[in-house]
This record gives C-alpha cells, structure tokens and sequence, in this order.
C-alpha cells in the first residue's frame, strides 16, 4: 500500500513539474520568438540557396556537354 502511495506522489510530482515547465515556456519574451524565427529563416534559406546552387551547377554541366 505504501508503494501505491509512493508511486502516485511521484506521478503527481511530475505532472507539477510538467506544467511548470509549459508555464515557462509558454511565456518566452516574444523577443526572443522573434530571433529564434529569424534564425530558422536563416537557415532555410541557407540550405535553399545551396540547392540552387546545385542545381544551376548540374545545368550548366548538362548544357556543357549538348552540342
């Protein structure tokens, strides 16, 4: 009986801590939302440009190579 008590306050115990922890991150400084998109946009738009590059890159290969 002693365990079943043990066990539910640990699971009571997180779920605290779960909530807590969306409280927190939920109230992120919108600041702070804001340099995290600005640094997935850079990214993406990094990994876009490469493709580009690449791709312009085998154009010019294929036209290259036709008569």
């Amino acid at each position: 009986m002693q365990a079943l008590v043990k066990a539910q306050a640990r699971v009571r115990a997180r779920q605290v801590r779960v909530a807590l922890e969306n409280q927190v991150a939920r109230k992120k400084i919108p600041e702070q939302d804001d340099h995290e998109n600005h640094v997935r946009e850079v990214e993406v738009g990094n990994i876009v440009s490469k493709s580009l590059c690449c791709q312009t890159s085998h154009l010019f290969h294929i036209f290259a190579l036709l008569p």
